[in-house]
């Protein structure tokens, strides 16, 4: 029998085709399994790499690099143009043509995603299917059948299975959508599933057999949970027993008691079956642990049974939160290695790594809603791998405020696929929860009954009543200047202020005026120009001398501050911005009720204007002053930061911002948003296709952050070490090794400035991966800055 390969390295290290196609065909089954999938699993893989057995691509991996051969060589279009010849004679069959597309569709995108009818009503698909010629066809499909031993009707037999699961796993789930562009909006997540199990499936049986030097063996999910549920058990005691130890005031001992009937309702809450809910309670009562809590007790409780959970998620909204939550979750669980930190651009700078650093198989997964997004509608083929890692999980989106508003829909739409078809808990966790579901948003998220984890949400709001909220600075716009002496006339009666600007460059500003006025206080500088392990040394600092009577503190800070930061100042100063952020800032004060009550002062600073998502900032802080205005008028009792304001608040803010939410697009793309070309494709589509999506045009234009710029290496403390050991290292292996530790000593910088600081000489090249920086000097103060490296040292 002639022998037919997939894959040849550079020392002529082989894997046999049928070998390859049986592996991925065994580990795309065994993912798709639990949902329900397995036979649809199996025919993908079995087709997928059929274009292989051609004497063009066997010519190819054998030996030639000649360019003009391996241009010509398709191996993605075989498989799927046979499948669809073999059944497009019951096309007649309204139920079977959205399978054999969807089939079809994975078999040939399973190296990229690509535009089923393009912006130009080009017919992509439809090409795609009729590259390679009907002789040539036969002889493919005779080697393959002959090689793998597979006849007619067992592939009749899987199409049949496939139709059936088709049924079973998507359409009766979403039987009751009565928005035909909602239901094709879910097709298409539901085509993103099985493209993300085919090239997981492929890419790690490709990595099994040539590269396993690099493959790590994980320990098994269920041995993990129950350790990591042990050990927070224990930890939790342990806090409890330190905090028994300590003095506290009234005030201290009524929140303490309180974090822990929070903390114990969360885990009663176990008792619901899979879905997704609301974590609202205040800042400051301890909700990364208290969702960590629900999310081990959760899964622990399913070990063995058909719900069992194979990952837990902690989605944050900033790099300096998740890096915070990662290090707590790795404390709780007790085992550092079972915790996957995903959010620096370093780690995704290596395009050929397709193992552990970005593929999700941790079963702890601390990331960042951009990954998270990413992950959700990117068109990358690293961002889709990781995409079915979010079945049978729990998933906790803390701070889910901070969402974009252009991106409500599609996250709405896509939080009710992982929940219906994916078997996932989904658990939104904030003392700010926006209503996702309001009046204004046509595309609602689907809470389960009862939505709220926690009871009585009012009467713990109050009891957790720590601050006042002073608007009396918002009478006119304040110059940095005046701020500066409101600062300094405060500091007469308090020790520790906490001052957050909507902008880095008034942050610095007030920093260098406050630093030559303040005598006999320690200033503090926080912004994301500062590396990761450097925020970490100054957070520490701070903290030292919090609550130390004879020591005067003065942080000044982007938003970043604002959540998963747990430190307590007597006052806090805040830019203006929306309510949500205020009561996040709020968070800052008094904390942990050690006086009677913290002050926070509203201000609105000249130049202090948001900068990106320009139009949402700015009616954020507009519909701020409207609730600030309509709680005067009303005299409340309540604190402006209740639940009842909030939901007021969102009310308003969602109205005002409703038509954004399909997430518009513009330039070449104008008229057409992200929505649309995922349930539609383009508005001017004619094609007759079951499935019309444009996945990689919506795919490659969803972006959270316009510009998400560079990563820059700086030299501070560690990092300078690390950074020669990069640049020496050639070995593929040391170089993930050493980009994975230097992910503490990065900083991330919009591609603007990359150019500037370039110019400037203050950064170069890295010479062992491309787009990643390296900074010549590093300020202890204000981190990375764009002054010469002579002025620096």
């Amino acid at each position: 029998m002639e022998t037919y390969i997939a894959h040849q390295d550079e020392v002529k290290r082989i894997q046999l085709l049928r070998d390859h196609i049986r592996g991925v065909e065994s580990i795309a089954a065994g993912e798709g399994e639990k949902l329900g999938i397995s036979q649809t699993m199996r025919l993908i893989a079995l087709f997928h790499d059929m274009g292989k057995y051609s004497d063009d691509f066997q010519k190819y991996i054998r030996q030639t690099s000649d360019e003009e051969v391996h241009s010509k060589v398709n191996h993605t279009s075989a498989g799927a143009e046979i499948l669809m010849n073999l059944y497009q004679k019951s096309w007649g069959n309204d139920k079977l043509q959205p399978v054999i597309e969807m089939l079809c569709y994975v078999i040939t995108a399973h190296h990229g995603p690509y535009d089923m009818v393009s912006i130009d009503d080009e017919d992509k698909f439809t090409r795609r299917l009729n590259e390679v010629e009907a002789q040539e066809a036969r002889m493919v499909f005779e080697r393959w059948s002959r090689d793998l031993r597979i006849n007619i009707s067992d592939m009749a037999e899987l199409m049949q299975e496939a139709c059936k699961e088709y049924n079973t796993a998507f359409v009766q789930k979403f039987r009751d959508i009565s928005d035909e562009k909602e239901y094709r909006f879910y097709q298409g997540c539901f085509v993103r599933l099985l493209l993300s199990m085919q090239i997981d499936a492929d890419w790690t049986d490709t990595a099994n057999a040539m590269e396993p030097e690099l493959m790590e063996e994980l320990p098994e999910t269920a041995s993990v949970i129950k350790e990591a549920w042990s050990h927070y058990c224990e930890y939790m005691e342990t806090l409890q027993y330190k905090s028994a130890g300590k003095p506290m005031s009234k005030k201290e001992v009524q929140i303490d008691q309180l974090r822990t009937q929070i903390q114990q309702e969360s885990l009663s809450f176990t008792k619901h079956p899979s879905g997704i809910y609301c974590l609202a309670i205040p800042t400051g009562a301890g909700k990364t642990l208290t969702s960590l809590g629900y999310a081990l007790k959760y899964a622990q409780e399913r070990i063995g049974t058909k719900e069992s959970v194979e990952r837990i998620f902690y989605i944050s909204p900033y790099i300096s939160i998740t890096e915070q939550n990662a290090q707590v979750m790795k404390e709780a669980v007790g085992n550092a290695d079972w915790v996957m930190e995903h959010h620096s651009n370093v780690v995704n700078s290596d395009d050929n790594a397709r193992n552990a650093e970005t593929s999700w198989e941790e079963t702890f997964i601390c990331t960042t809603m951009v990954q998270f997004l990413n992950t959700l509608f990117s068109d990358k083929k690293k961002s889709i791998r990781r995409f079915h890692r979010l079945k049978h999980a729990v998933i906790i989106l803390d701070e889910v405020q901070a969402l974009p508003v252009k991106t409500i829909h599609t996250f709405n739409l896509m939080m009710n696929f992982l929940s219906r078809i994916c078997g996932s808990t989904l658990i939104l966790c904030t003392a700010t929860q926006p209503m996702l579901d309001a009046p204004d948003i046509r595309r609602k998220i689907e809470y389960s009954a009862p939505r709220d984890m926690i009871v009585n949400l009012d009467r713990k709001f109050a009891a957790f009543e720590r601050v006042q909220i002073d608007t009396a600075l918002l009478d006119m716009k304040i110059t940095a200047e005046a701020l500066a002496e409101q600062i300094q006339k405060t500091f007469l009666e308090v020790h520790s202020i906490l001052v957050i600007c909507n902008r880095k460059d008034s942050v610095a500003n007030l920093y260098d005026k406050l630093s030559e006025q303040c005598e006999n206080t320690n200033i503090f500088y926080l912004t994301t120009n500062l590396c990761a392990e450097h925020r970490c040394e100054v957070l520490a600092q701070i903290k030292g001398l919090l609550g130390k009577a004879a020591q005067k503190t003065l942080i000044i800070s982007t938003n970043l501050i604002e959540a998963g930061v747990d430190l307590s100042v007597e006052c806090v100063y805040r830019s203006l911005a929306g309510i949500d952020s205020i009561a996040q800032a709020a968070g800052r004060c008094n904390r942990n009720g050690e006086l009677d009550r913290g002050t926070v002062r509203v201000f609105e600073l000249e130049g202090d204007e948001p900068g990106h998502h320009m139009d949402e900032l700015l009616a954020a802080r507009q519909k701020t002053k409207e609730i600030l205005y309509r709680h005067k008028v009303a005299q409340a009792s309540e604190s402006i930061l209740f639940p009842e304001w909030m939901q007021q608040y969102y009310e308003i803010f969602y109205g005002e911002l409703k038509s954004k939410m399909d997430f518009t697009l513009t330039g070449r793309l104008q008229g057409e948003t992200i929505f649309g070309l995922l349930s539609e494709g383009f508005s001017e589509t004619r094609a007759a296709h079951s499935m019309r999506q444009a996945f990689q045009t919506a795919g490659a234009a969803y972006e959270v952050i316009a510009d998400t710029g560079f990563t820059v290496i700086v030299p501070y403390g560690e990092g300078m070490g690390l950074i020669g050991k990069l640049e020496q290292s050639t070995e593929k292996e040391n170089i993930r090794y050493y980009l994975k530790k230097l992910q503490r000593y990065t900083v991330a910088v919009y591609s603007y400035k990359v150019e500037q600081l370039l110019k400037k000489g203050a950064i170069r090249e890295c010479c062992t991966v491309p787009d990643v920086y390296i900074a010549f000097g590093y300020d202890e103060k204000k981190g990375l800055t764009d002054i010469m490296p002579e002025a620096i040292f």
